[in-house]
């Protein structure tokens, strides 16, 4: 099947890959039908991508700058996963976390010392992986950090989303350029053949 797809593919005149041109870079399509609006369909495009990355950027910037203020105020782990940074921010020291770590532990084995003892140290904080805040204002300075690094990946998202739906947006506005358009389905002994006829 994938043969006869290939082969399709291959057989097709050049106007009829224009869709699959926009697919790639928007606005390529229509301008290869020489549709000026394919102009601003490859601006759109080009606009979202440089805020993608640039927000992308600043968001990985801030978060960078998040885990080195925690290190400096929180002595925190620098290398530590984002799960342990987000910790940082609802907890003040490990040490009240490991705290919560071993109430859990109580409730899931409460007659047995040892598994608790256990789930502690698998789950909990200790070491090098501690942390202890050196003040309140300090850890709400590194959540408003975190917050920001947040928000500006989701702005970067959104610019993301946009570039993929201009791309679909040409797609099928080259689609629908080409006109008398119909597709038919051939079915073959080794498989399916699908043409485009215009």
């Amino acid at each position: 099947m994938v043969f006869f797809l290939i082969i399709t593919i291959i057989n097709l005149k050049p106007y009829n890959l224009y869709p699959l041109s926009s697919l790639i870079i928007p606005g390529t399509g229509e301008l290869l039908l020489k549709e000026k609006k394919g102009e601003y369909f490859i601006y759109a495009d080009l606009f979202s991508l440089f805020f993608y990355q640039t927000y992308n950027f600043l968001s990985k910037r801030e978060n960078e700058n998040a885990k080195i203020f925690a290190s400096k105020y929180a002595s925190a782990n620098y290398f530590q996963k984002e799960n342990y940074f987000r910790l940082l921010e609802i907890y003040s020291s490990s040490e009240e976390y490991n705290e919560d770590v071993l109430r859990q532990a109580r409730n899931f084995y409460p007659e047995d010392p040892e598994k608790q003892k256990e789930y502690l140290q698998k789950h909990g904080y200790f070491g090098k992986d501690s942390w202890q805040w050196e003040s309140d204002d300090l850890r709400l300075t590194y959540i408003e950090k975190r917050r920001n690094a947040k928000n500006k990946k989701l702005i970067s998202s959104f610019f993301l989303s946009a570039s993929l739906l201009l791309r679909i947006g040409s797609f099928f506005n080259s689609w629908f350029l080409i006109k008398n358009q119909k597709i038919s389905f051939n079915f073959y002994p080794q498989g399916l053949k699908i043409s485009y006829n215009f």
